[in-house]
């Protein structure tokens, strides 16, 4: 999938638009800036500085990981989280992912609250865009592995994973082998190849 379809998924959740920083440096300064907020937003958030007062960006640099925009705006007034309120962006998600020692840090602006799976989609979205960006070959399964891995990084077991899909749990550990032997030299095991497949989006 590429950059244009990956952006094109993330525009679904991100109705409102999405501002993300590729390849962050050790000055902080990302190699490549996307932003697709409305024009009237990013004018007013330049102009007023809001970048020294933006707990999207403060989370994106200290942490790692995806939560809800409510959840880093808490405790200052008048932050840009809370000012973006007033151009009509109330609701969001904040993702820091780091790829193969390249970090991503996005901010999405939802009309709605998100939910848990739309957090989860975003963030393997933006690690696949991430990976796209470091040209490191990507997880290859078939369409049954995919599903099976998909379940299983969810919490699901081999047992929970065919009754999901209506086979047997053998069946399911066959496909393990199979899409650990396929990817044997990107994932010496299924726990690294699990990781990796959620990393490149594979799943």
């Amino acid at each position: 999938m590429d950059q244009e379809d990956l952006m094109s998924k993330l525009h679904n959740i991100a109705d409102n638009g999405v501002a993300i920083g590729f390849g962050f440096s050790e000055s902080g300064q990302p190699t490549e800036h996307i932003c697709t907020y409305p024009q009237a937003w990013q004018n007013h958030y330049w102009e007023h500085n809001l970048i020294f007062d933006d707990p999207v960006i403060s989370f994106g640099v200290r942490n790692l990981g995806a939560v809800r925009w409510d959840d880093v705006s808490k405790g200052t007034k008048g932050n840009a989280v809370q000012q973006a309120k007033d151009f009509g962006m109330n609701n969001g998600i904040v993702i820091s992912i780091q790829v193969d020692g390249e970090r991503a840090i996005a901010g999405l602006a939802t009309s709605k609250n998100p939910s848990d799976a739309e957090i989860s989609e975003a963030r393997i979205i933006l690690a696949a865009l991430q990976a796209a960006k470091t040209g490191k070959p990507q997880i290859i399964l078939t369409p049954r592995q995919r599903d099976i891995l998909r379940l299983i990084a969810d919490g699901a077991t081999a047992e929970d994973a065919a009754h999901e899909l209506n086979i047997e749990p053998s069946t399911v550990n066959f496909h393990k082998r199979q899409a650990l032997h396929r990817n044997r030299k990107h994932a010496k095991n299924f726990t690294s190849l699990l990781i990796k497949a959620v990393r490149d989006a594979a799943i």
